[in-house]
């Protein structure tokens, strides 16, 4: 039941697709993840497959090997690749609370476990009379809540790479026209009103 929609999965994949895209726009940003620390090794079977057009592929080849399933991952590796780190402190909080409500919700059906209870600092109980015994509710607002939260943060974390990709761009002295300029337009897709 991996594959089940939760606000939390389903930003973890946009966070690597988002930076997958960043990647595939300008595949120089490789040369970053290697000078920040990051593991830029690829299969050499991989570039086979796509011959001359590795370049524009890059960035799935690369996303592979990488974890974004925290907000402190995702902040380490858009850290690397363009110095933008989408959570704070207080939002990496709120996320990893997210996720391990989407964990207990996707592989207990809701019900407490033991370690579940003992991570919730909300959960100040008889950890024997709720385990296994009791579940997570899950109402409206928690959903809506959530949405908003990861819209939020998924906004940020377009603007600032945006942004970076373009300042890159300009220390390059990189001009893009075409398909290229395309899409480095295309990652303001998103309505810049809200959040």
């Amino acid at each position: 039941m991996e594959d089940c929609w939760s606000p939390a999965s389903s930003h973890v994949r946009s966070a690597k697709d988002h930076f997958v895209s960043l990647i595939n726009i300008e595949p120089h940003l490789v040369s970053n993840l290697k000078i920040n620390g990051q593991n830029v090794d690829v299969d050499g079977t991989r570039v086979i497959l796509y011959a001359e057009k590795v370049s524009h592929h890059i960035g799935f080849v690369l996303a592979e090997k990488y974890d974004f399933g925290t907000a402190q991952k995702i902040n380490a590796l858009f850290g690397a690749l363009l110095k933008v780190t989408p959570f704070d402190t207080d939002e990496a909080a709120s996320y990893g609370e997210l996720l391990r409500d989407r964990n207990l919700l996707v592989h207990h059906g809701g019900t407490f476990t033991l370690s579940y209870l003992e991570q919730t600092a909300s959960f100040s109980c008889d950890l024997q009379a709720q385990a296994f015994v009791n579940s997570r509710a899950v109402q409206q607002r928690d959903v809506i809540t959530a949405i908003d939260f990861v819209e939020g943060i998924a906004r940020k974390l377009i603007r600032a790479s945006h942004a970076a990709l373009v300042q890159y761009l300009r220390g390059q002295d990189v001009q893009y026209s075409g398909e290229r300029q395309k899409a480095l337009d295309g990652i303001l897709w998103w309505n810049n009103s809200g959040p």
